[in-house]
């Protein structure tokens, strides 16, 4: 068999690959010749190790990102079952690793990370307590669940203000005169105008995150 032959059907080999490296596939055909033969592995940038339901940040969009790990296959196309990453957008992975893995808790639909941040949660590792690391309290108001979605919210505050609850007046007296000046007290209205903006928000940079799901 040449180098380059096309392959018969149902025939089987194997392949070895080094982290990083090419593929080097050997075949034993049956006429007993063999021939060596280098190929991409199927998984650019170092991704082929990267757990399912790990999350990454991007400034490049799905479509040129599929291309450059070849996420779409020969159909070109997204599939929830044959290929290994999906943009954050809520969508259905019924029948990835992904929705199999995690469907006890997770359940099929990846986490919609559209417009929002990604938050450290307060706990990470079982081994915190054995390894000297005191559980963070820094998210205070922290779910229950991991990819739960926390609203808005605006911490406790106090405004502070200067307000003039009187006015001094002057009236005529009944003779010639005035009668001087008089404090009367007012109930004033306050207001309080609403800022530009429909949230509070830190300064951000928009992104687009992807999960691998096979």
């Amino acid at each position: 068999m040449k180098v380059g032959a096309i392959l018969p059907d149902e025939m089987r080999f194997s392949a070895i690959r080094k982290p990083g490296a090419e593929v080097q596939v050997t075949i034993n055909s049956s006429d007993l010749l063999s021939a060596s033969a280098n190929s991409e592995f199927d998984d650019q940038e170092g991704f082929s190790t990267t757990p399912i339901g790990t999350v990454i940040a991007s400034v490049v969009d799905f479509e040129t990102f599929s291309a450059k790990t070849k996420n779409f296959g020969t159909l070109r196309i997204f599939s929830p079952i044959k290929s290994k990453w999906a943009p954050c957008d809520g969508r259905n992975v019924v029948g990835s690793k992904y929705q199999i893995y995690w469907s006890g808790n997770l359940g099929s639909k990846l986490p919609d990370l559209r417009g929002l941040f990604l938050r450290g949660l307060n706990k990470f590792a079982m081994d915190e307590k054995t390894s000297g690391v005191t559980e963070s309290s820094q998210n205070p108001d922290e779910p229950s669940t991991k990819f739960s979605v926390q609203k808005d919210m605006v911490g406790a505050h106090t405004h502070l203000a200067t307000i003039n609850t009187s006015v001094v007046i002057r009236t005529k007296g009944a003779g010639s005169g005035d009668s001087g000046d008089q404090t009367a007290p007012i109930n004033p209205t306050i207001t309080i105008k609403e800022n530009n903006g429909k949230e509070t928000r830190p300064k951000n940079i928009s992104v687009y995150y992807y999960i691998r799901i096979n």
